[in-house]
């Protein structure tokens, strides 16, 4: 038997058309938005993504303009989304004055 997708979820629910309890598959997006802390400079980036660990990889060896001459990165916060708009909005509250206020009073 095949192993099911990650990002697959089995629902327990009541089959519309047979009127009997079955497993339905339904696919859930998850986006992470994430916190990364450079261990060159202690600086950090805020991101969002479907995959998080193939984009921490992806920043760890330099395919990512802004995080490659930062490099080691290692993940100081992540926080799992069903929307992508929730994960943006909460990327872009994290870049703001307060997001970062925040992260100060958390983390240093």
């Amino acid at each position: 038997m095949a192993r099911r997708p990650a990002h697959e979820k089995l629902d327990i629910e009541a089959c519309p058309v047979h009127k009997k309890v079955c497993m339905i598959a339904r696919k859930t997006k998850r986006y992470w938005v994430y916190i990364l802390e450079s261990l060159k400079d202690h600086r950090t980036y805020v991101g969002y993504t479907k995959d998080l660990e193939v984009r921490l990889t992806k920043h760890n060896s330099g395919q990512v303009k802004s995080t490659k001459h930062r490099r080691p990165l290692i993940i100081l916060y992540k926080e799992m989304f069903q929307t992508k708009g929730e994960a943006k909005e909460k990327e872009l509250w994290w870049k703001s004055r307060g997001g970062r206020q925040e992260l100060k009073k958390l983390f240093y």
